[in-house]
């Protein structure tokens, strides 16, 4: 199995996982803070352009964070961080 799709498969398992938890987040959002963890990833490829030039990727894996702060139960203010 390559790399590329081993860390697509753990990013999807994770996200099956941590379902669950999103479905028992109480409808009472106002007045509370979120947080949450962040995995972005590239998949490397080669480019070829018009004329000659070209432009490669690499595989690789990041890390980030995100906050939000919900003003009321239609309103969040917040950002991500990479």
């Amino acid at each position: 199995m390559k790399l590329s799709t081993l860390r697509v498969v753990i990013v999807l398992l994770a996200g099956v996982l941590l379902a669950n938890v999103a479905l028992a987040q109480s409808a009472h959002r106002d007045k509370r803070w979120e947080f949450t963890l962040l995995l972005p990833g590239l998949e490397g490829k080669d480019y070829a352009f018009e004329g000659g030039s070209t432009a490669s990727t690499k595989d690789t894996l990041g890390f980030g964070f995100g906050m939000a702060y919900n003003v009321n139960p239609h309103l969040t203010l917040g950002g991500e961080f990479y």
